[in-house]
């Protein structure tokens, strides 16, 4: 299990986030998200406070042989 509060801190920090399949689920789990809905956990990722707000982040969550899930700026592409 990855330690939560250290990648909410790094989180605000990042023009672009990658997940895969199952760290998007765990994070989901921990901020009480459907773990099943990788959609909403890529939007999520994407609208998370960031302390630069002159650019949007991207998020990007894997699917192993599924497409890509984007998010730009809390919108799913």
């Amino acid at each position: 299990m990855f330690e939560l509060p250290n990648v909410l801190k790094s989180l605000e920090h990042a023009d672009y986030v990658f997940a895969n399949e199952d760290e998007a689920a765990e994070f989901a789990k921990q901020q009480k998200l459907d773990p099943t809905d990788l959609e909403g956990v890529a939007l999520a990722l994407a609208n998370w406070k960031k302390t630069n707000t002159k650019r949007q982040r991207i998020a990007i969550v894997t699917q192993g042989a599924q497409p890509v899930l984007v998010s730009v700026g809390g919108a799913a592409v």
